[in-house]
């Protein structure tokens, strides 16, 4: 119980100093040292673990993935694939806002940390004249980024998910399904509140609209095609043939750069604001905060209270997920932390598979919910948006997801 308090006093602290406008990489790193100080962690070990956080085999390739990420971000940018993919969907689709929602969700196939970098400027340019605020363009890039990740098998977490607890993939997608249907429509009437939207065409517009040739739809469909190729390849080359993301995205930053270069001054530029910049800076620091974590003691304390508190299966599996997630900010962390613990109920309790499915969503509800992770960091420093804010508005709608898990549950109890 006394891990929990303390970290979710870290995580308040973390929050307060951010909307103070603090350096989030120095909010991170300073984190990391309450976080050791808290937790009684020797100095020495403490800076053992603060310099090889960012080293670490999959911290150091989380860190790198980002930095291509903005270096394809950018490239396209300059190269006005971006325009042309957010000029081609409103012409195809009429409702901005499912414009806004649906190009973070494709965003979302690429299973990388921080992988809202992507998106970030194509929500803006999307969401341009529908009077959004900053942070409801953030809460929509943040929140519909990570819709696919109930679902679709491109994350390391939803297959670890499978092979812990012993369910099907196909199974597991079926089972979690409920909770991308609420995850997609809990947060369109906070998203969207008070949008300008366009109003229908009448008369004579509408026939005029109405009677759109093919041959612009064509144009349009194979316009958006071409615009969003890099990414189409990249997502093929990860989900079907396997390959790393990593290779993926350097063929694919190839590709643009074959297509249109802007010079190599421009891109040496592109490429030490996506390494060194900001973004990479906050990344470190998120990393750095994440090991002290898990060597201090804190996340390995709050697993223990939650598994040994006695409660029913049922709500242990909703708030072991959800409590590691929102310490680490990291679905990987909390499916391979929580749900080992979790196996003996999923092999004994009825209805074993659907609480695996249940911890599922709560650990994507809790990722949803923290300071600490990086695609809700990334998107709140593009936008220039308030991550207290963004976290109070998306509230209701975490909660919802949160919920759908048990009330899956409990109906396949009920059938």
């Amino acid at each position: 119980m006394i891990s929990l308090i303390k970290v979710v006093a870290i995580l308040v602290a973390i929050v307060w100093l951010s909307r103070r406008r603090v350096d989030f990489g120095v909010i991170m790193l300073g984190a990391a040292v309450a976080c050791a100080v808290a937790f009684s962690v020797p100095a020495a070990k403490a800076v053992r673990v603060m310099l090889r956080g960012p080293f670490v085999p999959s911290n150091f390739t989380a860190i790198v993935v980002v930095g291509m990420v903005g270096v394809l971000k950018a490239l396209m940018v300059d190269a006005g694939m971006i325009g042309r993919i957010v000029k081609s969907l409103r012409a195809l689709i009429r409702d901005p806002r499912a414009v806004v929602a649906v190009l973070p969700a494709f965003i979302g196939l690429l299973p990388s940390a921080g992988g809202a970098v992507m998106s970030c400027s194509m929500v803006e340019e999307a969401s341009e004249g529908m009077g959004l605020t900053r942070e409801q363009k953030a809460a929509a890039n943040y929140w519909y980024r990570h819709l696919i990740e109930h679902i679709v098998p491109v994350y390391p977490a939803y297959v670890m998910a499978s092979q812990l607890s012993g369910t099907p993939v196909r199974h597991m997608m079926m089972l979690t399904l409920a909770g991308a249907v609420v995850h997609a429509l809990s947060a369109v009437p906070i998203v969207f509140r008070g949008a300008r939207l366009p109003a229908k065409p009448q008369g004579q517009a509408a026939q005029a609209e109405a009677g759109c040739s093919r041959r612009e739809r064509r144009a349009n469909l194979a316009s958006l095609m071409l615009s969003m190729a890099p990414i189409m390849g990249t997502v093929i080359l990860v989900v079907f043939f396997e390959w790393h993301i990593g290779i993926a995205l350097g063929l694919a930053i190839a590709a643009v750069l074959v297509y249109r270069n802007p010079g190599w001054r421009r891109f040496w530029q592109i490429a030490k604001d996506s390494f060194v910049g900001r973004p990479a800076l906050m990344l470190v620091g998120i990393m750095v905060f994440k090991e002290m974590l898990v060597e201090s003691g804190a996340v390995d304390g709050i697993t223990e209270f939650l598994a040994s508190a006695g409660a029913p299966p049922l709500i242990v599996a909703v708030a072991l997920p959800f409590s590691v997630a929102v310490a680490t900010g990291m679905s990987t962390a909390s499916v391979g932390i929580s749900f080992p613990m979790l196996a003996g109920f999923f092999a004994t309790v009825p209805n074993g598979q659907v609480l695996a499915a249940v911890a599922y969503t709560s650990a994507v509800a809790g990722l949803m919910s923290t300071p600490t992770h990086l695609c809700l960091v990334l998107t709140v420093d593009y936008f220039g948006a308030d991550i207290g804010r963004v976290i109070r508005m998306i509230a209701p709608a975490i909660a919802a997801v949160a919920a759908s898990g048990p009330v899956v549950y409990v109906l396949s109890q009920l059938i």
